[in-house]
């Protein structure tokens, strides 16, 4: 059985990174309802922490979308104290992997980074399927590694 806690003890360098989108009206608006008789399709590939080529630090989440449909995706990575939140919403063709990604001015080790991951059915956000969540952890040497002490 697998922990919920994804322990990030590696750094993965990349050098072109989708950005991220921010949408408080998405975060602020009512909730769709969610249909928790069907799991979503999405799989977490990998996560942790990335470095852009000019140093600046990412938190990047690889999603696969299992399904024959195109689902559409909302990425929320919660900062400590909840002031920097970052989320991202894309489309996910079927059977498609895509990296999420969201600029991070400061990472701090050893704090967990819940993420929440919403999958929906249609465009519109109305057809919500089961939610996943999990916590990302980074520690001093992840830090070190992409040059932020």
């Amino acid at each position: 059985m697998h922990s919920p806690l994804r322990s990030a003890s590696f750094v993965v360098l990349l050098f072109a990174l989708e950005g991220c989108s921010w949408l408080p009206s998405w975060l602020g608006g009512a909730p769709a309802v969610v249909n928790t008789t069907i799991a979503s399709p999405l799989l977490i590939e990998d996560a942790g922490l990335l470095a852009t080529r000019d140093r600046r630090a990412e938190i990047g989440i690889r999603l696969n979308n299992a399904s024959s449909r195109p689902l559409w995706v909302g990425v929320r990575v919660q900062t400590p104290g909840g002031r920097t939140d970052c989320v991202i919403l894309k489309e996910l063709p079927p059977q498609a992997h895509q990296l999420f990604t969201c600029p991070q001015t400061k990472v701090f080790a050893d704090v967990d980074y819940a993420v929440v991951i919403d999958s929906y059915r249609d465009p519109g956000l109305n057809e919500r399927l089961a939610p996943l969540q999990t916590l990302l952890r980074f520690n001093a040497n992840d830090l070190n590694t992409i040059g932020q002490p």
